[in-house]
């Protein structure tokens, strides 16, 4: 699809230099049709509204198929090299009674036509096909109707529901009438002997698609820019829901493109790309520049979940139902964003990186900005903590500090210091706590942040704050007498399961130390609300080394959503349960 980078120029780089922004897309400012693109989305009949569109029972979803990016095709070579749009297979959905399937070239009882219309249609209810009028009495008199919305997860063909089979017909014009359904594969069976023909074969269906997507063009923030909360104004029937995911860069590009030449990939330019031949192109994500497509918000008003301060961001609004007469519609969309950011980059890393599991332990969290141009720098920092901490001392520049206050939750520990505010770049501060860890691989993740300022916080990553450490992380491990679950081990991650054998397979290596005999053994990857998504083991295991794999792939066969997970294996021993989670990104 085409990016256009959107510049905010009068928003964002006016005469202030720092401000915070909400922008709102869907209204006469950013009106929808001009932002983005869409699938399967109607603009038109409510006007600046995103909502599913909406089939009417009287179209004949057929002739959708080839703008869908369907086709009509068969397994069977006699019968594919009749595939001509105008003479062959095409024939059937041109809408023309006067073309037709030449199935005289095919002489064999038993071929099928497959035809795919492209994406998956709500409330399919009728299938129909017939000869020329002039030719009444070619009728098919004998044939096999099947129909699906899936397919099979390892063969990725259709898996095919009977609906209609006869070898007695007596009509002309065929109408198999089936209980309303989702549908995208058709296949038809002929298994009458010739003479017959077929002019045009049609599909009817009714109702809300399934599955609406709206993508926002690349959205250019005119600079660094952290990101705050997303919220929408939308109506929403029973059965219909509103799923909104986001996007950060650092180019105005997500992608990078490639020229494939055998079993190689060379690196192309967006022009050369477009002008190569389809069975040359390869897209991929530029993972060194551009995050993946987080995981969906389902509730207006979270904060968004890309990294930040980026200068390019982009979201997707999909428009879910499982009904057919239900639908969500979005009326706009908003997100926050105040630039310039506190810096460019903050990152942090905690000690000790292992604990006793349940005991009060002393810790040293460290974080370093890289500051730089007109960063507003910060006074403040907000930690997570899995349990009410307390704080003992905090460290500004290698310099002691007690000017500051502070203030705890169960599992939050905010700490202001705005005598001390840090603007230069490179400036370490230590925060030390006294804290207990309950579960094995625990974040200590933090946000930094303007105390005095409505300016948003920014998050902080993991990094190589302190030249003493070299963990280059947040996270806290137990010790192994307290565990008997060794680290993870995963690659790729990211990992990209698009079918082109390369990075197509997530390899999960994990170590059980201490057992006596077999225990039960958990593997599975869940989202990060805490939805199971695949379970990839369930069964006993003994002491040693382990791996299993994930494909990309739900429980029901579907591919998952790009985004991130949470991959976590848990033991369940005589000494009790040991679980370790570690987040994982699948892209495409």
């Amino acid at each position: 699809m085409p990016f256009k980078s959107l510049l905010l120029i009068a928003l964002l780089v006016g005469e202030a230099a720092s401000a915070r922004e909400v922008l709102v897309f869907g209204g006469s400012e950013r009106p929808w049709q001009e932002w983005g693109t869409v699938q399967a989305i109607d603009l038109a009949s409510r006007p600046g509204w995103l909502q599913p569109e909406r089939i009417s029972p009287d179209e004949n979803l057929s002739l959708r198929a080839l703008a869908e990016g369907g086709n009509i095709d068969s397994p069977q070579p006699s019968v594919r090299g009749l595939a001509d749009p105008q003479a062959g297979l095409g024939a059937l959905i041109d809408g023309k009674i006067a073309t037709i399937f030449p199935i005289e070239h095919s002489r064999q009882i038993g071929g099928r036509i497959i035809l795919d219309l492209g994406r998956v249609f709500s409330g399919v209810y009728q299938v129909s096909f017939y000869p020329r009028i002039e030719q009444g009495d070619r009728f098919l008199r004998g044939y096999e109707l099947y129909v699906s919305d899936e397919s099979d997860p390892l063969r990725g063909d259709p898996v095919w529901n009977l609906a209609a089979r006869t070898t007695r017909n007596e009509r002309e014009v065929v109408t198999v009438d089936i209980a309303p359904r989702y549908v995208r594969w058709i296949m038809l069976i002929f298994t009458s002997p010739l003479p017959w023909e077929i002019a045009e074969l049609e599909v009817y269906g009714q109702g809300f698609a399934p599955q609406a997507v709206y993508t926002s063009n690349v959205i250019d923030l005119g600079g660094l820019a952290t990101l705050g909360a997303l919220t929408w104004a939308a109506q929403t029937d029973a059965g219909g829901a509103i799923q909104v995911t986001t996007r950060s860069g650092s180019t105005s590009d997500p992608y990078l493109y490639y020229r494939r030449r055998g079993a190689t990939l060379e690196e192309v330019s967006k022009d050369q790309y477009d002008n190569l031949r389809e069975n040359q192109q390869v897209k991929r994500l530029d993972l060194a520049n551009w995050s993946p497509w987080s995981p969906p918000h389902t509730t207006s008003g979270s904060r968004i979940r890309s990294p930040a301060p980026r200068r390019y961001f982009q979201f997707a609004v999909e428009l879910v139902s499982d009904r057919f007469a239900a639908a969500a519609q979005v009326d706009s969309l908003a997100f926050e964003i105040s630039s310039p950011p506190p810096a460019h980059e903050v990152v942090a890393e905690i000690e000790p990186k292992f604990v006793i599991a349940g005991e009060t332990t002393p810790f040293t969290y460290h974080v370093r900005p890289r500051i730089l141009d007109d960063d507003a720098g910060f006074d403040a920092v907000e930690l997570s903590t899995p349990t009410r901490a307390r704080l003992s001392g905090l460290t500004i520049g290698g310099t002691p500090t007690e000017d500051f206050t502070w203030e705890a939750t169960d599992s939050l520990l905010t700490v202001r210091f705005p005598n001390h505010p840090v603007v230069k770049d490179g400036v370490l501060v230590e925060l030390k706590f006294d804290a207990k860890v309950i579960e094995f691989g625990t974040l200590f993740s933090s946000r930094v942040f303007a105390s005095q300022s409505a300016e948003l916080a920014q998050d902080v990553l993991p990094g190589d704050a302190s030249i003493d450490l070299n963990t280059n992380h947040f996270s806290v491990e137990l010790e192994l007498d307290s565990t008997i679950l060794g680290n993870l081990a995963i690659a790729p991650n990211p990992f990209t399961p698009n079918g082109d054998s390369l990075n197509d397979r997530m390899r999960i290596q994990y170590s059980i130390f201490k057992l006596v005999q077999p225990v039960s053994v958990e593997a599975a990857i869940y989202d990060f609300a805490g939805r199971r998504v695949r379970a990839l083991f369930n069964g006993m295991q003994s002491s040693g080394f382990h791996a299993v794999e994930w494909d990309g792939r739900a429980s029901e066969g579907s591919l998952a959503a790009p985004g991130l997970y949470v991959c976590r294996i848990s033991v369940d021993s005589a000494t009790g349960a040991n679980a370790r989670a570690v987040p994982v990104a699948l892209v495409y």
